[in-house]
């Protein structure tokens, strides 16, 4: 069994490779940051804080959400920030135990929420996740390629000289439509 270098946040695997998690280093070095850090403003951020933040980091990359950051606040917060396409979705964690939740398409909100405990936000990722892959439609297509001849004694059928081979192409944005789109 491989060993983690840290119980919070695993490495990911790309093509073979194992890729760090940065934005929970960046996440762990904001307890680092010294008393007036911001222009003479900031606090500490407490062990409690970053460890939420952690574990909202984590559990975004665990449900699929693969694009986070994190910033610390000048008042002992830090906000996890994930995003899904033109979708940020803003987790402000208060040295008090609340967070503060805020979702945005470009700068207009478009939802905001206080006084979330751990499982909700979490619970609100995992929707995302869930959501990420309806925002998508695809479609498969059917593109054909011509086979060469070939003549089987033994078979009686005749030899196929074109098969269909499905191809997808890159997902779009899933949309739904109040009126009737003609072409």
């Amino acid at each position: 069994m491989n060993r983690l270098p840290s119980d919070e946040v695993p490495y990911f695997v790309f093509y073979g490779q194992q890729a760090r998690n940065t934005v929970a280093d960046e996440i762990r070095d904001f307890t680092r940051l010294p008393r007036g850090w911001h222009y003479g403003r900031g606090g500490p951020i407490s062990k409690e804080v970053r460890d939420w933040a952690l574990r909202l980091n984590h559990h975004a990359l665990e449900v699929g959400l693969r694009r986070t950051e994190a910033f610390p606040g000048v008042d002992g917060e830090i906000i996890v920030s994930v995003y899904v396409r033109e979708h940020t979705l803003d987790f402000t964690i208060y040295p008090d135990g609340h967070i503060r939740f805020r979702h945005e398409i470009g700068d207009e909100d478009v939802e905001r929420a206080d006084n979330l405990t751990l499982d909700t936000a979490k619970q609100k990722l995992t929707i995302w996740g869930n959501l990420r892959w309806n925002l998508f439609a695809s479609s498969i297509l059917g593109t054909s390629a011509k086979k060469k001849a070939t003549s089987n004694p033994s078979s009686s059928s005749p030899a196929r000289m074109v098969e269909e081979y499905p191809s997808s192409t890159e997902g779009v944005l899933w949309t739904k439509v109040s009126h009737p789109v003609t072409t």
